[in-house]
């Protein structure tokens, strides 16, 4: 059981056992693959994880879709929402909250 939700510390005892071969690769394998986190309430494993990680941190999103949601959220924004209602206010638009 994770208490303090120190996954990663985990995988690097995981790792450091495998270094030293008290632990056997697939055994590494398996205990990194039981600590990954689900990604979009699925399974997947240690290398697949990191590979997302590792296309996150070069594109600075996950896949287009992605792409598109952190666009629009920067877009439809608290302040852009203020914009808009000072601009139809100021044509004679009245809005409600």
């Amino acid at each position: 059981m994770e208490i303090f939700k120190l996954n990663d510390c985990a995988i690097e005892l995981v790792d450091y056992f495998s270094k030293r071969e008290i632990f056997t690769t697939r055994e590494s394998r398996f205990y990194m693959d039981l600590l990954t986190p689900m990604v979009d309430n699925k399974n997947i494993s240690y290398k697949e994880y990191i590979g997302n990680v590792s296309q996150v941190r070069r594109n600075g999103y996950i896949n287009q879709a992605h792409r598109v949601k952190l666009f629009l959220y920067k877009l439809l924004s608290h302040r852009f929402f203020q914009n808009l209602f000072f601009f139809l206010e100021k044509i004679g638009i009245k809005h409600s909250y």
